[in-house]
């Protein structure tokens, strides 16, 4: 019984260990590293690296290192467990895959802010080029996912989604049709940020606060806000 629970005791030791360091490498990164960065930017008199390595955008970039950690230490933790190893290598690479994806919208997402003037035509074809972008790397990051689930290439659903596009242009129809007409909207320089207009059928009647790629805010006269779709 010793002997048996010598293995046993090793991958528990083994485990307890990965975690550790995976905890290590989250508190090096996010106590050390995420502030030594932020005193650098906040140093230089440039604009863009304030915006583009501000503190959200660090720290989504920290919460997938600990999953890299994990990930170089499975085959030497499960040596002996290849089921257990393979699981967790799933697991963690979808983990990581979303994690991925959520940095990259955090990402574009601060990108808005090197953008000063907020009337532009410019401006709104950025805010526009990131929407689209957002859609296209959740579109990605879901196909690996569920190719990481299913134990198939990524590139095999994406030629299989052939013969469902129908189907989800069916069932997605009312949200295609709004992003077609937000693209229309910004692409056409119709309407600016600032611009006061009324919308026939909803209680909108004010100044246009933000425009992205499937709504428009609008706050009224009495400052409450009213969101609409670009069609």
């Amino acid at each position: 019984i010793h002997g048996q629970m010598v293995p046993v005791s090793r991958h528990i030791l083994l485990v307890i260990v990965a975690i550790l360091l995976a905890w290590l490498a989250d508190i090096l990164c996010r106590k050390i590293f995420v502030p030594l960065i932020l005193k650098f930017t906040e140093k230089t008199d440039l604009k863009w690296d304030d915006v583009l390595f501000n503190k959200k955008v660090l720290i989504a970039a920290c919460h997938i290192v600990p999953a890299i950690v994990i990930w170089e230490l499975l085959p030497m933790v499960f040596y002996q467990f290849y089921t257990v190893e393979v699981l967790l290598k799933r697991i963690t690479s979808i983990y990581i895959a979303v994690m991925t994806a959520r940095l990259a919208i955090v990402f574009i997402s601060s990108l808005k802010g090197l953008e000063k003037d907020h009337r532009s035509s410019v401006q709104q074809y950025f805010v526009t080029f990131c929407g689209v972008l957002k859609i296209f790397i959740i579109f990605i990051t879901t196909i690996v996912v569920v190719a990481t689930l299913i134990n198939k290439s990524p590139f095999t659903l994406l030629a299989g989604l052939g013969a469902t596009s129908a189907i989800l242009m069916l069932v997605f129809k009312d949200t295609i049709s709004g992003l077609v007409a937000g693209v229309r909207l910004t692409s056409n320089n119709m309407l600016h940020k600032g611009d006061w207009i009324t919308v026939q059928g909803t209680e909108a009647n004010g100044v246009v606060e933000e425009i992205s790629l499937s709504t428009v805010k609008i706050r009224n006269f009495d400052n409450t806000i009213i969101t609409v779709s670009p069609q």
